[in-house]
């Protein structure tokens, strides 16, 4: 929702394309968690999407992922999905993942369960950062395919802390992925990033 505000505030065609669970970078033997199998359906969808992006040789093309384990077992595979796509001409930025608390379980949940202490809710900004291999394998991936990176830390940490609620504001809507409303307060963050490549 955020990038799409940027669109519509600078008149720019948007084409948005994802599909659940399944990871930009070229990994075939990567294994859906809920699937319990490889991911084959991801597979034919990454080459079929790569090929079209750079069939429409847009101005600018925005990654997103989700830090995966995978990416640091397989660290070459996220740079060679980027490669692919800049063959389209397009310049590239890499919007790293998000701090994460995945590990301490529905943020929300815990808000409910402290709603007079919702300090309790929030996570130490080294753990919520460094807990994911894969988030710094892909960050270096993208820097060796010559994408501009855009590490959001800042905007959900201060240099301790990652809170939970922001100026009256829940960042997450369950352990990882983050609320619409604190996506839309990220608006201007995200423009100061992007809006430099397309001059």
């Amino acid at each position: 929702s955020a990038v799409n505000a940027i669109a519509v505030a600078h008149h720019w065609r948007l084409a948005f394309f994802a599909k659940s669970g399944c990871p930009l970078g070229d990994y075939p033997d990567y294994v859906n968690p809920s699937l319990k199998r490889v991911y084959t359906e991801c597979n034919r969808w990454r080459t079929a999407v790569i090929a079209h992006v750079v069939g429409m040789h847009p101005a600018l093309i925005v990654v997103g992922s989700q830090a995966r384990a995978i990416a640091a077992a397989e660290p070459n595979g996220f740079e060679a999905s980027l490669k692919a796509l800049k063959a389209s001409g397009a310049k590239i930025a890499f919007l790293a993942d998000t701090p994460s608390p995945a590990d301490e379980g529905s943020v929300p949940d815990c808000l409910s369960q402290h709603p007079n202490h919702i300090e309790t809710c929030d996570l130490p900004r080294e753990e919520a950062v460094a807990k994911s291999p894969g988030r710094l394998a892909e960050i270096n991936g993208a820097r060796r395919a010559g994408a501009t990176v855009i590490d959001p830390t800042s905007w959900f940490c201060t240099s301790n802390t990652c809170p939970a609620v922001v100026q009256d504001t829940v960042v997450y809507e369950d352990n990882s992925h983050i609320t619409a409303t604190y996506a839309q307060r990220r608006v201007p963050e995200l423009d100061h990033a992007l809006t430099p490549l397309l001059h």
